[in-house]
């Protein structure tokens, strides 16, 4: 294994930090409730021991909800996971069979980060990743792997030199080349439904999350980057045929 991503590991400090005062919660009522049983039972009967405990049970069951829910998220929490091998890819999610993705199985990666601001300030900054297998559906994962943004980097850096003389290989053979709602080939580029002359591609751009192209007419065509698959290697194959 070259290096394992996580959401949130399983350690000690959870136990003392959130398990144990969760525990407490649940556990004080249900003790009390005991205590005030056995003292009515024997001064004042079954029915006052009933009557008297009752409440405390009631309050020690509704405490123990919110415990077991923190613990079951805890526990899925520590269950996501992506291992980084030699060989390609390992990834855990809750509720869904652990996948194995080789690296000859993927076909292309997107990944788009947005940030949350307040009065022109950045507070936060999320990473989406997009793994796109040959078969099946894609997997996304998102920051709560914490490393992400690495991740991706390294994906990049393996997968990216692998690609890149297939789809420049490709493109020679006049084959269309599909980036999400993009698509590319010798001529020309098509976005939707608008076709595009690499001769009226006079400026390409990604700014702000957004890739923008200057036409020569004076239009401007913008595309969220997260949504194409593959961007860096759509770019350079871009500024290749425009140079061209």
């Amino acid at each position: 294994m070259v290096a394992e991503y996580r959401e949130r590991p399983l350690r000690w400090r959870d136990l003392f930090l959130l398990f144990l005062p969760a525990a407490a919660a649940a556990l004080t009522p249900l003790l009390y409730g005991l205590q005030r049983y056995y003292y009515g039972q024997a001064y004042y009967g079954p029915a006052a021991a009933q009557a008297w405990s009752r409440p405390w049970f009631q309050l020690a069951a509704l405490a123990l909800v919110p415990l077991l829910l923190l613990g079951w998220r805890r526990v899925r929490q520590a269950h996501r996971l992506v291992r980084l091998h030699k060989h390609g890819l390992h990834i855990r999610r809750p509720g869904k069979q652990p996948l194995n993705l080789p690296w000859h199985a993927i076909q292309a990666l997107a990944c788009e980060q947005t940030s949350g601001a307040l009065l022109g300030k950045t507070l936060t900054q999320r990473t989406r990743l997009t793994l796109f297998p040959r078969t099946g559906d894609p997997v996304e994962l998102d920051s709560r792997i914490k490393g992400l943004d690495d991740l991706a980097a390294r994906l990049k850096a393996h997968l990216y030199p692998r690609w890149l003389p297939e789809l420049r290989a490709a493109l020679r053979r006049g084959e269309w080349l599909s980036f999400g709602e993009v698509r590319l080939n010798r001529l020309g580029i098509q976005v939707r439904d608008a076709y595009l002359p690499w001769e009226q591609a006079t400026l390409i751009t990604v700014e702000n999350g957004m890739l923008k192209m200057r036409t020569a007419p004076g239009d401007e065509i913008k595309l969220r980057a997260g949504k194409i698959p593959n961007l860096e290697l759509f770019i350079q194959l871009l500024r290749e045929e425009v140079a061209a």
